[in-house]
């Protein structure tokens, strides 16, 4: 009797044994199919299946610190946010740390042209120049720059430079309030402590007749500065 109880057992654990290397096997031919089939044509060549006994390993050990990432060297970068989004506060700190590439070294004028962005065409260039004739001054004997996002050098000033006068882009052409904010009077450079008039581009002042007033009101207001310093 203890024979026979010993044998049923003894095939009682080999079907069972034969039961757990049957599925065993079929998982592996499904992991299989699965690579042949979804994995192999999206170039993953192997995959190992994540069991729940290698999530939980409370005795491995800890994984080797990352390495520390030296912080960027070199020029800081250009501000990125339009000047129209910038209080005054703001706009200071980009003209000191913005890069820009010079357009006219000019010939000892006492301004700074500064430009957000370059002009478009030869209009607003001239556009420009006939504003700056408007309050008796000659753009081309007038500093130019322009911010440039690639290189260039930091915001310089010769010596005979009195003000800036810095030309910024609307959000749209037709949105002249979108630079009330920094229009409403001169404000100052921290970084050479020279008046800073904002007013707008001349890209914009082509495309929208309206906001040449505003504008004419910004260089009247600029030449008004500089007659007195020269008193």
């Amino acid at each position: 009797m203890p024979v026979r109880t010993t044998a049923c057992r003894l095939a009682l654990d080999a079907q069972e044994t034969r039961l757990i290397l049957t599925s065993q096997v079929k998982k592996a031919l499904d992991r299989a199919t699965l690579a042949r089939r979804y994995l192999q044509p999206m170039g993953i060549e192997s995959w190992v299946h994540k069991t729940a006994r290698q999530t939980a390993q409370p005795n491995s050990q800890p994984s080797d610190p990352p390495s520390q990432v030296n912080p960027p060297t070199g020029n800081p970068p250009a501000r990125t946010a339009p000047l129209y989004q910038l209080d005054a506060a703001a706009v200071d700190r980009w003209l000191s740390e913005s890069r820009f590439q010079t357009l006219a070294t000019g010939d000892g004028g006492n301004l700074l042209l500064v430009m957000e962005s370059r002009a478009d065409s030869e209009a607003a260039d001239q556009l420009l120049a006939s504003m700056l004739k408007a309050i008796s001054l000659d753009m081309s004997s007038q500093q130019r720059i322009c911010q440039h996002s690639d290189g260039g050098e930091p915001l310089q000033c010769a010596a005979h430079i009195k003000a800036i006068l810095l030309m910024a882009n609307l959000a749209r052409a037709s949105d002249v309030g979108s630079l009330a904010h920094l229009r409403e009077s001169l404000l100052r450079h921290t970084g050479t402590g020279l008046a800073l008039a904002v007013t707008i581009h001349p890209n914009d002042l082509l495309e929208n007749n309206a906001a040449k007033r505003p504008a004419w009101e910004d260089l009247k207001r600029l030449k008004s500065y500089l007659d007195e310093q020269q008193r």
